[in-house]
């Protein structure tokens, strides 16, 4: 084939290139096999044009600016020509740049979310999702992670689940956080770190995570590190399922088991307390329960402090130790018999049998009695104890059998006469006044020549249908005449008597008289006039009260023990008082007249003890903690060391702080080997100012119970106070250590931390924070400050720590971009500086995007590191430049 011939436009074309026609002719070469005639004639911009079009071009430079230069057109032009492949291969690998370079990174997200969009990449989808977190998005991230959860299957997806988590705990959204966390758990049953991470969340954020579904998690991040062999882990996440929730039955009851397994019965004891008063309602069955155990393992004291927790002291009522089956439950009595608290039993009795009638009240009253006459070796008490029991069942026998035994030992028939004369005045009709009548009737006639008593009884007992008694009536009429005749005698002498002579009278008709039913009236104005008129008249004040009370006439003998009052015996008054107020229902003013007898040192147990039943019931814990302390004192040290333990929460409870540290003092005094009162002075030190005595009760708590956040950060503001900032950190630590994700123990954590200038701790708890699955971005002024200091200290160190900072929080944090900027330029890491003003630039406004676009590229320059224009220029103004070009 000939060549073509030369046209006038190519010799036209070999003028314009400078006179090189001929030559531009002689070196012509062959057109390509595929011409096949000539074309058109094509400016110098269309064929420009083409080459643009038909493939990227080949830059003349090469390096990093060159491979973005040629990536951008292929994107572009892959997208004008259609090709999803191509487009989506060219802009994943230009995210790739830009985002290893650590240029335009907001570029390089919407590069690399659009190549997702053309076709998913796990790996690129990975990567996006880095970038997000680094840009401070870590929703986002989790978003994007989400996918790729179709994908894998077991521990790989727990972990990515975790991953998704942490993010979305970053992110703020608690709730879809503890979703992921609880999904992560259930796909891997041997990983902890999940459960762990969801049992955090309920401490920041307690709505989306209840406190039990918290504690529930941290039990099952307990059962998992058990089933590594991680024993420490695994107490810590019980110490923090405890802490979280301890009205929860399962978390104490485990942390109890595993203190009891290690031989910390105490502090084992110790947790089931504080459970039962964090459970309101159901605090008295746990204390019960505790009871039950105690006198299983024949723990006497810890029996009664249970017992005394469970204030079984103020069931006094009908409903008192009841089972489900009805059946009387004894065991207070029987543990107070044991601990050699008669006394106590006593007045529990006394008081329950109050509250009780019939048979029930006469059985308990004989029970009183046994303890009166046997263990408390009081007969006068337990005289009157089988005369109620009478009163209240007069066919009682073993009551009535009681009363005459002791007139026998004692030869006192007179009190038998008033018992039994008492009982026949309380009923007209009973089953077996009859035969306290005829025992009465015989003991009038025989033992005390009291004919008008005996005839008086015969007459009661001829109308209950007594044939016999008519006989003996009649036969003791004449005696009876004739005494009514000596006293009628008798007592017009007294009215004409005078002087010493009256006196004698007085006497003489007292003990003719006798108790006399007919004749009330009489017998107490003769009483009362031989009371007027003898110095020593103990014994018949005695009578007259006896009278009094038996013929029920209560407020004359109110009266009576009130005028006494001033003459003496305040012990046995007030205890008379108090026992009036009571049979009217007056249980507030049967306390008031017995608490002036708590500070005599001359009282007797058994004041204490009533005090404190009486208290115990009306919740008065003040008296019944006093009351408590008196009855403690003569027992030995353990048992007394319990009951100062629990008198002390008494008075913590009525708010007196001062008396509950002494109480606890002595508690802790009297048996030094017992948690109990070491955790009640833990208690009180909580409620006392920050000084050298609240931190050793409070490190000495620490030693022997478990630790609670409220005590650890109680110490460390001890310590605090103290000028010892190392203990105060420590304590601090363990506070966040028991509550990992709360708030205020982080922030105050990274306060002190900062102040110390230890460079390792501050470093520690800055690694620490940045690690958990919370919102911190309301922390960023203290974690920047943090920076700073850490920077000051170890400047290397904080560079690392201020990158992982920006990673977290991301460029949008309030003070952090320029927080650590201000790091980076102190530890000379040019790096890290053009870092954080990409990611601002990423993610900044245009207000500040000038200045910051500014101090990259100076920063840039003064690295050596290449400024691309691109970076130099916001997007907008560059294609201005460009086209005005």
């Amino acid at each position: 084939m000939a060549p073509p011939p030369v046209t006038d436009d190519d010799k036209r074309g070999s003028a314009e290139d400078g006179g090189a026609g001929d030559s531009a002719l002689r070196h012509r070469t062959l057109p390509p096999p595929e011409w096949t005639g000539r074309e058109g004639p094509r400016s110098a911009v269309t064929l420009q044009l083409e080459r643009i079009t038909s493939d990227p071009p080949i830059s003349r430079h090469t390096g990093p600016r060159a491979e973005l230069a040629h990536l951008r057109a292929r994107v572009e032009s892959c997208a004008r020509a259609g090709d999803a492949e191509g487009e989506r291969d060219a802009a994943a690998a230009l995210s790739r740049a830009l985002a290893a370079r650590g240029a335009e990174l907001d570029t390089a997200t919407k590069l690399a979310r659009r190549a997702l969009l053309l076709g998913d990449d796990a790996v690129l989808r990975e990567e996006l999702a880095q970038w997000f977190s680094m840009l401070g998005e870590p929703a986002l991230a989790a978003r994007t992670l989400r996918p790729l959860l179709a994908t894998v299957q077991g521990s790989t997806k727990a972990r990515m689940l975790t991953r998704i988590g942490v993010l979305l705990g970053r992110g703020g959204d608690a709730a879809a956080a503890a979703d992921a966390l609880f999904e992560a758990a259930r796909e891997d049953p041997s990983d902890p770190v999940a459960p762990e991470l969801l049992g955090g969340i309920g401490a920041w954020a307690p709505t989306a995570v209840s406190r039990e579904r918290a504690a529930e998690a941290y039990l099952e991040g307990a059962r998992r590190r058990e089933g590594q062999g991680d024993r420490a882990s695994a107490f810590e996440n019980l110490l923090r399922s405890f802490e979280l929730a301890p009205s929860e039955p399962e978390p104490a009851e485990k942390l109890a088991k595993t203190l009891s397994g290690r031989g910390r019965a105490g502090a084992a004891d110790e947790v089931i307390r504080e459970h039962a008063r964090a459970s309101a309602d159901r605090g008295r069955q746990i204390h019960l329960q505790r009871l039950a155990q105690a006198l299983e393992n024949g723990d006497v004291p810890r029996a009664l402090g249970a017992a005394l927790d469970a204030k079984l002291d103020a069931d006094i009522g009908v409903e008192r130790f009841t089972d489900a089956s009805g059946a009387k439950d004894t065991r207070f009595h029987e543990l107070l018999e044991r601990a050699g608290l008669f006394e106590l039993l006593a007045a529990h009795l006394e008081l329950g049998a109050e509250s009780l009638t019939g048979r029930d009240r006469a059985r308990a009253l004989v029970e009183l009695g046994r303890i009166y006459e046997g263990p408390l070796v009081s007969p006068d008490r337990a005289s009157r104890a089988w005369t109620d029991a009478l009163v209240a069942a007069p066919n009682e026998g073993r009551a009535l059998s009681a009363l005459m035994e002791h007139a026998g030992a004692a030869r006192d028939f007179g009190t038998l006469a008033d018992a039994l004369l008492e009982v026949a005045l309380a009923h007209e009709l009973a089953p077996g006044l009859d035969v306290v009548l005829r025992e009465l009737a015989e003991i009038a006639e025989r033992r005390l020549d009291a004919p008008v008593l005996a005839v008086w009884a015969l007459d009661r007992l001829e109308a209950l249908g007594d044939a016999a008694a008519a006989a003996d009536r009649q036969r003791l009429e004449p005696r009876a005449k004739e005494r009514r005749t000596m006293v009628a005698e008798l007592r017009a002498r007294l009215d004409r008597a005078t002087g010493e002579h009256r006196h004698m009278l007085s006497a003489e008709l007292a003990a003719l008289i006798g108790p006399w039913p007919s004749a009330v009236d009489e017998e107490i104005a003769t009483l009362r006039e031989v009371i007027a008129s003898a110095s020593e008249a103990a014994e018949t004040r005695l009578r007259l009260e006896r009278v009094l009370e038996r013929s029920g006439r209560l407020d004359e003998l109110d009266a009576e023990y009130r005028a006494a009052l001033g003459s003496g015996e305040p012990e046995r008054l007030r205890l008379g008082l108090a026992r009036l107020r009571r049979r009217r229902g007056d249980l507030d003013g049967a306390l008031e007249e017995l608490v002036p007898l708590l500070d005599d040192p001359g009282a007797r147990p058994l004041v204490w003890s009533m005090a404190a039943v009486i208290a115990a019931r009306i919740d008065s814990p003040g008296v019944r903690a006093r009351a408590l302390l008196r009855i403690s004192a003569p027992l030995g040290p353990t048992l007394r060391a319990v009951i100062a333990a629990v008198a002390a929460e008494s008075l913590l409870d009525a708010g007196d702080v001062d008396a509950a540290r002494s109480a606890a003092e002595a508690a802790r005094h009297a048996d030094p080997s017992l948690a109990r009162p070491v955790g009640v002075l833990a208690a009180v030190a909580l409620r006392l100012g920050p000084d050298r005595a609240a931190a050793e009760a409070l490190e000495r708590a620490m030693g022997v119970i478990v630790p609670r956040a409220a005590l650890c950060e109680a110490l460390a503001e001890a310590h605090e106070a103290l000028g010892e900032p190392a203990l105060c950190l420590a304590w601090t630590q363990r506070w966040l250590a028991l509550r990992p994700g709360d708030p205020r123990a982080a922030r105050t954590l990274l306060g002190r931390v900062t102040e110390t200038g230890d460079a390792t701790r501050l470093a520690d708890a800055l690694s620490w924070l940045l690690s958990q699955p919370q919102p911190l971005r309301d922390m960023a002024s203290a974690i920047g400050a943090a920076l700073l200091r850490l920077a000051e200290l170890d400047a290397p160190r904080a560079a690392g720590i201020a990158r992982r900072a920006l990673d977290v929080l991301g460029p949008r944090a309030p003070e952090i971009p320029d927080i650590v900027l201000a790091v980076a330029d102190v530890a000379e890491e040019g790096g890290l500086a053009i870092a954080v003003l990409e990611r601002a630039l990423a993610v900044g406004g245009d207000d500040d995007r000038p200045a910051r676009l500014l101090e990259l590229a100076r920063r840039r320059r003064a690295s050596g590191t290449p400024t691309a224009r691109r970076a130099l220029w916001p997007a907008p103004h560059w294609k201005a430049r460009r086209q005005s070009k």
